[in-house]
């Protein structure tokens, strides 16, 4: 099972953001972030004989990073012992193998890592991503690629927004569980927004700042100057229309910080429908890590509300005849899309040859395939036919030692 990038009521991983961070130039490379929705879903749609799924652990910082290059060596290694077992013709594992070959001896490319890496490969092509958290090392070749623990890490993620409100201006971020990223765009000013409007004051303070916020955002906290609250009241639902079309959806938890005025005000300007809470302080005096562990913090609640909701919802069906944790049960009803929720609580590898069109379990050929992977095929059917999948820790499930998994079934 991946890392959890919390445990107990809440605890984070170091932070790691886009921003700043030295960019390398090296080919078939993310930032250090989890796939998207769209990516992770052509990752699943991929069918390809030979195709690769290379996942394992990386260190960022010390000489531990050497770490790095010996589970890319290993994994390289399983790789060409799967495609040769595959059937793969040298010429064709030279293709496959060819966007990663000189990985091992790129200095530049181990000393910019995450904490977890995950390769896909198929007939030349390559997909790498540095992952925000560590995985166990895997490697597997088959007609598929193998994308449970990037579903996990999904699963694990807590996705939301982070607005910030301070002297230099606004500010949107992405934010996760594992990471913060800074979106870029372009809010309005508040020349652009007030016009003629503007106060002597705000006039005066706006004309040091070409972005329109120095001034707006900071001081006035005592409630004495109606009108700059006014002209505050109107820029904030300039800059929350601005949000509004970046954002996924009404629904897309938004965090905003700063301080305890502003933010009030915004708050009552927003028409945006999820905001989630407030951090008060001046945005500008938390460093990095300190502004996204107070944001999640604040999130944290909400966010987790489905997943509460969800084993609640296993609770009351483990009283009826409304779930399995049987594999090959499991496999038949994912199957006939009959899984409302899966809840996976050990996602180790679990191997066997199932046979969709006769509802057969059998064992696994000597060497394991991609598509032989029980708990893969499980999750991609239950998210495939509209299904939830969540990763539960084995304290939240009353499951025998050799139960992966449980499902509540839908009939």
């Amino acid at each position: 099972m991946v890392a959890r990038p919390y445990a107990g009521s809440f605890l984070v991983r170091p932070m790691h953001c886009c921003r700043g961070m030295q960019h390398t130039g090296l080919p078939h490379e993310k930032h250090i972030h989890l796939p998207n929705a769209g990516t992770l879903k052509q990752l699943m749609e991929h069918r390809g004989e030979c195709s690769v799924s290379i996942y394992f652990p990386t260190l960022q910082a010390g000489p531990e990073t050497q770490q790095n290059r010996i589970h890319f060596k290993n994994a390289l290694k399983q790789a060409e012992d799967g495609l040769r077992a595959c059937g793969s013709s040298d010429e064709a594992i030279e293709r496959t193998l060819a966007p990663i070959r000189g990985w091992a001896d790129d200095e530049e490319r181990w000393a910019h890592q995450g904490h977890g890496k995950a390769i896909f490969l198929h007939d030349g092509e390559c997909h790498a991503h540095r992952l925000p958290a560590s995985v166990e090392a895997r490697t597997l070749v088959g007609d598929r690629f193998h994308v449970l623990p990037l579903i996990e890490l999904q699963s694990a993620s807590l996705d939301h927004y982070v607005l910030c409100l301070e002297q230099n201006g606004p500010r949107l971020l992405h934010s996760s569980a594992f990471a913060m990223d800074e979106v870029v765009m372009d809010f309005p000013s508040l020349s652009d927004v007030l016009g003629e409007e503007l106060t002597n004051e705000t006039q005066q303070g706006h004309s040091t700042n070409g972005a329109g916020g120095r001034h707006i955002f900071h001081g006035h906290g005592d409630g004495s100057d109606e009108e700059h609250k006014k002209e505050l009241r109107k820029y904030c639902r300039a800059i929350d229309d601005a949000v509004r079309g970046i954002l996924p959806s009404e629904r897309t938890p938004l965090v905003v910080v700063a301080v305890d005025y502003v933010g009030a005000i915004y708050a009552e300007a927003s028409h945006h429908g999820n905001l989630v809470g407030r951090v008060t302080g001046n945005p500008g005096s938390f460093d990095r890590e300190e502004l996204h562990r107070r944001a999640l913090e604040v999130a944290e609640e909400q966010l987790r509300s489905p997943e509460h909701q969800d084993l609640e919802r296993y609770e009351a069906a483990r009283r009826t005849s409304k779930t399995t944790s049987d594999i090959r049960e499991l496999l038949t009803a994912a199957t006939d899309g009959r899984v409302e929720l899966l809840l996976v609580a050990d996602d180790q590898l679990r191997f066997g040859s199932w046979d969709p069109e006769k509802r057969k379990l059998s064992a696994a050929p000597e060497t394991p395939r991609s598509e032989n992977e029980l708990l893969d095929l499980v999750a991609r059917e239950v998210l495939a036919k509209g299904g939830r999948v969540r990763f539960m820790g084995d304290e939240d499930l009353e499951l025998h030692a050799d139960e992966p998994a449980v499902a509540v079934l839908r009939f």
